[in-house]
C-alpha cells in the first residue's frame, strides 16, 4: 500500500487488521475515547509464517523479495520506491525515531530529483486541464 498508493475502505483497512474497529462518524469520539480508557489488550500470538518474517533473516528475506519485486514493476524509472523500503526497512531494524529521521532525509533528497519535478510538473498539468472542461472538447491541431 506504501508503494502503490492504493486505498481501503473501513471494512477492508478492519479486515485486513489495519484498524481496531470501524464505527459511524456520529459516534467516532465516543467510541475512540471508550477505546482509550480500556486496557491494553492481551497480546496474540503470531502466526508461524508472522513470526519468521519477525526475525532478522525472515525480515532480510522478505526485504530482498520486495525489493525484487518492486524494481520489476517500476523498471528501475522510480527512485522513491527504493528509498521508502529502505527507510521502512531502517525503522524496524533501528527503532521509529531512526525509521522517521531517515524518512524526512529520504524525503528532502527525493524532492529534488529531476522525476520528482517531472512528476509535479504532470500532476499540476493535469490538475490544470480539469479545472477547464472546455479545453477537452477543443479538436487538436
Amino acid at each position: 500500500m506504501i508503494l502503490t498508493g492504493k486505498q481501503l475502505r473501513a471494512r477492508q483497512a478492519l479486515k485486513a487488521g489495519l484498524v481496531d474497529d470501524v464505527v459511524p462518524q456520529t459516534i467516532l469520539l465516543e467510541a475512540a475515547v471508550e477505546l482509550a480508557k480500556k486496557e491494553c489488550l492481551a497480546q496474540r500470538t503470531l502466526p508461524i509464517r508472522e513470526r519468521i518474517l519477525a526475525g532478522p533473516l525472515g525480515r532480510a528475506l522478505l526485504f530482498r523479495l520486495v525489493r525484487k519485486k518492486t524494481a520489476q514493476k517500476t523498471q528501475g524509472n522510480y527512485p522513491a520506491t527504493e528509498r521508502i523500503i529502505d527507510v521502512i526497512e531502517t525503522g524496524l531494524a533501528q527503532g521509529s525515531s531512526s525509521g522517521y529521521d531517515a524518512e524526512a532525509r529520504a524525503f528532502g533528497e527525493l524532492a529534488m530529483t529531476p522525476q520528482s519535478q517531472a512528476l509535479r510538473a504532470i500532476f499540476f498539468a493535469s490538475t490544470e486541464v480539469k479545472k477547464d472542461p472546455v479545453a477537452m472538447r477543443r479538436p487538436a491541431r
